[in-house]
């Protein structure tokens, strides 16, 4: 064997060694334990909480009839998405009057508030649990040594 296959295979397992000292101290079979488990499905929801909220996006619509004449019908269609500033979003009205012309009008409300509010908690929720997880995989001895530690767990989310 010659002296640069040996060094290439050096630093072949040089990236493998690091991710291995890295992980070392995490101790994966707790995943299956309940606590472990919990831990792991909180994370998920997290997850789907603000990215359900976060990437939504609808449409409404309307029909628009003059004279109660059938030829005489107009549909409007309205998309619309997160943040939810729906003050914001315009649609042309059609007018029935002679002219054909039509009126650029807003929906109603300002919904950005709650929706923020829901997409900034579940990111919240998803770095704590992430370190929660981290925390009980890594130094599982505060839990087992300290009976403090697991009820502070277990309260601070809901604080």
């Amino acid at each position: 064997m010659s002296s640069t296959e040996g060094s290439s295979r050096a630093a072949d397992k040089s990236p493998r060694q690091q991710v291995d000292r890295l992980l070392v101290g995490l101790r994966w079979r707790r995943l299956e334990e309940p606590l472990g488990f919990i831990k792991v499905l909180q994370w998920l929801f997290a997850i789907f909480a603000f990215g359900s909220c976060g990437s939504y996006s609808g449409e409404t619509g309307a029909t628009v009839r003059c004279n109660n004449e059938a030829k005489d019908v107009s549909s409007i269609i309205v998309l619309f998405g997160y943040p939810f500033r729906l003050n914001r979003v315009q649609y042309e009205m059609p007018l029935c009057d002679d002219d054909s012309t039509s009126k650029t009008m807003h929906l109603m409300g300002d919904f950005s508030a709650p929706a923020e509010f829901f997409v900034t908690l579940g990111i919240f929720s998803f770095f704590y649990t992430m370190a929660a997880l981290v925390l009980y995989l890594r130094f599982h001895n505060l839990y087992t040594e300290n009976k403090r530690f697991p009820l502070v767990v277990l309260w601070l989310p809901q604080l």
